[in-house]
């Protein structure tokens, strides 16, 4: 299967408050034999403003990796320049941000972890969580047809995107890629229904390859 320019260097599990995610990272993470020590490796063009937000965005893929410290990493015309070395802890206030900002960056991640699972009580349901104005969350529950939510598009292509990860549950891997077809407009998204339809017709070509004949 071709390689496709969305996928993540890595998927990692992650804990919080009794809850499991599955997380994908881009991030390059060093270790060494001899030490537990880990790094996350984060680089930018020689003269690029590291932003506060920027900042917490590197605190929060290292806190996800496990990583105690961050290399940050300048370059110019492809060679590295010159590197940082900074505990992971100390990347919030980088900039001269506030490091309660991290804090409360976790804070609102459990709260918003708390109101997913209170409120995704069906079985076999999929749920697309969207902020509206301001920092209102709205969470739509994905039917099976287009008609019923707003986001019909979108969800039809986080469907497809799950899906192509999805390749050892066949079974789960049709229920996405039917959820997609219906609820993409095949006119408008007419690449995704037959890319959505190609799959599926894999799926059952899968199976045949693993047909044992007695």
């Amino acid at each position: 299967e071709e390689e496709r320019d969305e996928d993540y260097t890595r998927v990692r599990r992650y804990a919080m408050d009794g809850l499991e995610l599955l997380l994908g990272s881009d991030t390059v993470v060093y270790g060494r034999a001899d030490s537990s020590t880990k790094i996350g490796v984060h680089d930018f063009e020689e003269g690029t403003t590291i932003t506060e937000a920027r900042s917490l965005d590197m605190w929060l893929e290292n806190t996800i990796g496990g990583c105690d410290e961050c290399a940050i990493c300048y370059h110019r015309d492809g060679e590295v320049s010159g590197y940082q070395l900074l505990k992971t802890e100390a990347l919030p206030s980088f900039c001269g941000g506030d490091s309660g900002v991290a804090l409360a960056t976790m804070a609102r991640a459990r709260s918003i972890l708390e109101f997913v699972k209170r409120n995704c009580t069906d079985d076999a349901a999929t749920y697309c969580l969207t902020r509206g104005e301001g920092a209102t969350l709205q969470l739509w529950r994905v039917e099976s047809q287009r008609a019923t939510t707003p986001f019909g598009r979108a969800c039809a292509l986080l469907c497809l995107r799950i899906a192509r990860r999805c390749t050892d549950d066949l079974e789960r891997r049709r229920r996405l890629l039917d959820r997609c077809v219906a609820l993409a407009d095949a006119k408008r998204d007419a690449a995704v229904v037959a890319e959505a339809h190609l799959l599926v017709a894999r799926t059952y070509s899968i199976e045949d390859d693993f047909v044992i004949e007695k």
